[in-house]
């Protein structure tokens, strides 16, 4: 991310992905927490996003670069339990479309990233 503001809008984007299942799972808190981090986002930051998360829509950037990587930090956060879940799958592809992306190009993302994710565990 090129700077806080943007950091704070990919957070907000994967949380609302980390919370479209009802629940957090411990994967998805640490990557919450280790993106958080990276993103320089504060506790204080974080908790009013996770307060408001339910009447806060996506943010989309304005840079091609940064649509896609909020893309695939959202396709992480879908994927981190090794589940998809159908609401977080419907939130990742709302997303996609927003950002002019289909459905193909989609899926093509969520296999290149569970490949890259299968490698790692």
């Amino acid at each position: 991310m090129k700077n806080k503001e943007q950091g704070l809008a990919c957070f907000r984007n994967i949380y609302k992905i980390a919370v479209a299942d009802g629940y957090l799972v411990r994967e998805e808190k640490e990557m919450l927490l280790e993106t958080g981090q990276r993103m320089g986002v504060s506790r204080t930051q974080a908790r009013d996003i996770m307060n408001k998360i339910n009447h806060l829509d996506f943010i989309i950037p304005d840079d091609y670069n940064e649509q896609m990587e909020h893309l695939e930090y959202i396709i992480r956060m879908m994927m981190v339990d090794h589940e998809i879940h159908d609401h977080e799958y419907e939130l990742c592809y709302a997303f996609a479309k927003k950002i002019g992306r289909n459905e193909v190009i989609l899926q093509r993302m969520i296999d290149k990233v569970s490949k890259e994710m299968s490698v790692l565990y």
